[in-house]
């Protein structure tokens, strides 16, 4: 396992398992100085890139882990904090950052799993991921299942089995400004290829030339070598 992914919580619960809930005096906080320093960053932002994204993202304040059960304690951050933090490479220490997920997606048959290239109009280009996400304020007036199936269905054009969604993994990431769940789940649709071959799918314009692969189960591993984000990093470390 690299050492830069904080595994929080590990095992294998129904995604129902993993709950939020709004904390209304949940808020990330700074100094005066520190806030004009990330306000004066992000209208250089803007400026060379007009179009970049400025939502309200969901943070995460507190992690209740029991036995069968996980809560989460949510509440907002601009994304403009969370973008100012990763490109000065600065650990957001004032909460466990905004709230992400991976999803190991499988065939029906489970003899292949889906993955990606990053695009390099997206946050870590070039890099090899499962599909996923990070979630915005709008995901918080339903479950965290429905936000999860939502980001999927963008990313992979896919109809997928929303019964069969687990909770693997809760960690924090390597830069610390974010926490990731690493989720599974399958399609409903079978794949023309055998056990031992890879085959293209659409995805969306967040993945090169529109197009994602299903991996044999047999041959992720041959990933290692690769830039992989930490879902996949993960998973290849526990083949």
């Amino acid at each position: 396992m690299k050492k830069e992914i904080e595994i929080i919580w590990k095992g294998n619960l129904p995604l129902t398992a993993l709950t939020w809930e709004f904390d209304t005096k949940a808020a990330v906080t700074f100094s005066r100085e520190f806030e004009e320093k990330i306000e004066n960053f992000w209208e250089k932002a803007i400026k060379k890139n007009p179009n970049m994204y400025d939502g309200t993202l969901l943070c995460v304040h507190k992690i209740n882990c029991q036995k069968e059960k996980i809560n989460l304690v949510i509440g907002y951050i601009p994304f403009s904090v969370v973008y100012y933090h990763y490109h000065n490479k600065k650990p957001l220490m004032v909460s466990y950052g905004s709230l992400g997920f991976q999803a190991k997606i499988y065939n029906p048959e489970r003899t292949h799993v889906l993955i990606g290239k990053r695009a390099a109009t997206q946050y870590k280009l070039g890099y090899y991921a499962f599909p996923g996400g990070i979630l915005e304020k709008k995901d918080l007036q339903g479950t965290i299942t429905e936000a999860c199936l939502r980001e999927i269905k963008e990313e992979t054009l896919l109809e997928i089995n929303a019964e069969t969604f687990k909770l693997l993994t809760v960690y924090r990431e390597d830069s610390k400004i974010s926490t990731g769940i690493l989720i599974e789940v399958e399609t409903r649709e079978e794949i023309a290829a055998n056990e031992k071959e890879s085959i293209k799918t659409p995805g969306n314009e967040e993945w090169e030339k529109q197009e994602l692969t299903w991996y044999p189960v047999t041959k992720v591993k041959e990933l290692k070598n690769e830039q992989t984000l930490e879902g996949l990093t993960i998973t290849i470390n526990d083949l």
